[in-house]
């Protein structure tokens, strides 16, 4: 197990700018030359009588056996230093998550490191004076390490715009069925059963046909050509487990066959003829739609942003940011995402109207008031029609 308070010592020693209450000796206690180190002898596990004292400095105890319930950081700190440097350790681990995230550049993970980053920020601006005065040096650096994340972070993003519109199209072909796998576009009565179980041991889908589905939807913004390889390359984990699932007309086959192989045969070729003839042409003509969706819609959001994705998305885009207000210019389909994604409750604020000259963005900002019944700018159309006239 690891040994939290010499963690922290170690952490306390990296942010704090003076190191005098760590290394200045003071009193220890402990149950006999074997017995663990305690920072209180109150301690309900040093003994009353019979404890021997000795003096060693903070960094000197932690390379010795401590007990777990007493030596604390927080208890052999004052609280200013104490305070200081566990803000400056947590600031300091943030911007090294955001910096991982950053590395990975998938659409989710720039989301990720955006709220990162967005927490450092509110880190850095709760650090009361009597704490930033012990880790001055410390937050220093990390302010200006944020800077250069930020930057990264929203290059990166800016990265992402040009595959945005497809991106956001198979996100929500497959949000239909990550809710309802049997919300399959275009199945008929039989085709969960035909297709059989999903066997997979990795996939939670309890049918096959579902799990192609979103395979296909995963690879579609690689090319059609990709996404069907992918929706066939699946057919090798079909099972046929049910003599239900050979419910479909055939033609007799022609010669000797044995009843096994004619009915393997058939059944495995009654699948991709399904996929081929009726269901990815649907899934490639609703894909289509979503994907010509490209029009500009302004869309606003008023509160805290759910989902990291959706951070990416209002990074990758012209927009602004005041207080609670989230306003960015996106392609219609986008727009589309970020509302089905991030109004999950009634009382969710996302509002998407027709797009707008972007200078007028901090204008609308300041006055859209969606948390204002009595507001003559409750609805974000209002707030354009105003910033527009004047």
């Amino acid at each position: 197990m690891a040994n939290r308070f010499r963690e922290d010592v170690e952490a306390a020693l990296a942010h704090l700018d003076n190191h005098d209450e760590l290394t200045k000796e003071r009193t220890w206690y402990r149950n006999g030359p074997r017995g663990s180190l305690h920072a209180r002898k109150s301690c309900y596990k040093c003994e009353t009588w019979g404890s021997e004292s000795l003096q060693l400095s903070i960094v000197q105890a932690v390379k010795k056996r401590c007990c777990k319930s007493c030596c604390d950081v927080d208890e052999t700190l004052t609280t200013g230093s104490a305070r200081g440097y566990a803000k400056a350790y947590a600031i300091a681990k943030g911007l090294g998550l955001a910096e991982v995230e950053i590395a990975k550049a998938g659409t989710d993970d720039i989301g990720t490191a955006l709220s990162h980053l967005e927490t450092v920020e509110e880190q850095l601006a709760s650090l009361r004076d009597d704490e930033a005065d012990h880790v001055s040096t410390s937050v220093a650096a990390s302010r200006e390490r944020l800077k250069a994340l930020r930057v990264q972070a929203l290059g990166a993003a800016d990265k992402l715009r040009d595959g945005a519109v497809t991106w956001a199209a198979s996100a929500l072909s497959r949000r239909v069925v990550l809710r309802d796998e049997t919300n399959v576009p275009g199945i008929e009565q039989t085709d969960l059963l035909v297709f059989g179980p999903n066997a997979s041991k990795t996939s939670n889908f309890e049918h096959l046909l579902g799990r192609i589905y979103l395979r296909w939807n995963r690879h579609r913004p690689e090319g059609r050509t990709k996404a069907d390889e992918s929706a066939f390359g699946l057919l090798d984990d079909a099972v046929l487990a049910d003599p239900k699932q050979l419910d479909f007309p055939v033609e007799a086959p022609a010669g000797v066959v044995t009843l096994s192989d004619w009915s393997f045969t058939a059944w495995r070729e009654e699948l991709r003829k399904r996929l081929t003839e009726r269901l990815i042409p649907l899934w490639e003509m609703n894909y289509a739609h979503l994907t010509a969706q490209t029009g500009t819609k302004l869309v606003g959001i008023y509160g805290n942003i759910a989902r990291d994705e959706s951070r990416s998305l209002l990074a990758a885009h012209p927009g602004v940011r005041r207080n609670l207000t989230r306003l960015a210019l996106v392609p219609e389909v986008v727009a589309t995402f970020l509302q089905v994604s991030e109004k999950r409750w009634s009382s969710d604020t996302v509002e998407i109207v027709e797009g707008c000259d972007p200078d007028l963005l901090e204008t609308v900002a300041a006055l859209w008031e969606p948390n204002t019944l009595d507001s003559e700018f409750t609805k974000l159309e209002s707030a354009v029609r105003a910033a527009s006239a004047v």
